[in-house]
């Protein structure tokens, strides 16, 4: 799996927020991270949503998804009810590295 091409723009949640979006396509790659328990560096899987503009404060218009718990969950529903139809809300519960996530349709 190819790196994605930069920026990373991160979707990064705390415990009980929220973010809703609707995803336009996604693309899955990997990122090389350097954690304080592997300075040489840890690839892990990326699963990068591109969304509409305005489900975004700024400019990329995609957020990237690096929770493993977080990918599982999404990217099954992804590609089964495909894009542009569903509205997707994302709460985060928990601190890392106990953070799990519910994905669930919002409403419009």
């Amino acid at each position: 799996m190819a790196e994605l091409p930069k920026p990373l723009n991160v979707l990064e949640l705390q415990d009980g927020e929220s973010r809703r979006f609707t995803v336009t396509r996604f693309e899955q790659g990997e990122e090389t991270i350097f954690p304080g328990h592997a300075p040489q560096g840890k690839k892990i899987q990326v699963l990068r949503v591109h969304v509409r503009p305005e489900d975004v404060e700024h400019a990329p218009y995609y957020w990237d998804i690096t929770s493993s718990r977080l990918v599982a969950q999404l990217r099954p529903q992804l590609a089964l009810v495909g894009n542009l139809t569903v509205r997707w809300q994302v709460t985060a519960h928990g601190i890392a590295p106990k953070k799990y996530f519910t994905v669930e349709r919002a409403p419009a």
